[in-house]
């Protein structure tokens, strides 16, 4: 499993013609994961977002518009990851506890390993903590 200090944040290709942009995913296997769902986040004003840990599934988190700030929580420590350009990204694995701050007017798309299941979800850090400390 990866380790916090190895998440990076990374940028898919761009091509930007006659004042378009458009990012491309070409190879879905340059990715850390396979991709089975995909969905796009659009809050009008700043909000947070996520809060919650997979026991599974990997998300690949894209930044669509706008500035999105990505806490990423080992259960130890934070590391906060700002997506703040078109097609800028970052991977994260199942076992960390992810929140996602937003800008007003932001967008974000998540490319995710596993179809939805709640069953996958912790969304109460305690229990996310326990979990963790059971692990180990």
């Amino acid at each position: 499993m990866k380790q916090l200090d190895e998440l990076t944040i990374f940028q898919f290709p761009q091509m930007v013609k006659e004042h378009c942009g458009m990012f491309i995913v070409e190879d879905l296997s340059e990715l850390d994961h396979e991709v089975k769902r995909i969905f796009i986040v659009s809050p009008d004003s700043q909000s947070t977002r996520g809060d919650h840990a997979h026991l599974d599934c990997w998300q690949t988190l894209v930044c669509i518009r706008g500035i999105i700030d990505v806490i990423v929580d080992d259960g130890i420590q934070k590391k906060k990851f700002t997506l703040s350009e078109y097609g800028r990204a970052i991977s994260v694995p199942p076992g960390f506890w992810c929140a996602q701050n937003y800008s007003a007017m932001s967008s974000l798309m998540v490319l995710c390993s596993h179809l939805y299941n709640e069953k996958d979800y912790v969304r109460d850090y305690d229990k996310y903590l326990l979990h963790k400390n059971t692990q180990e």
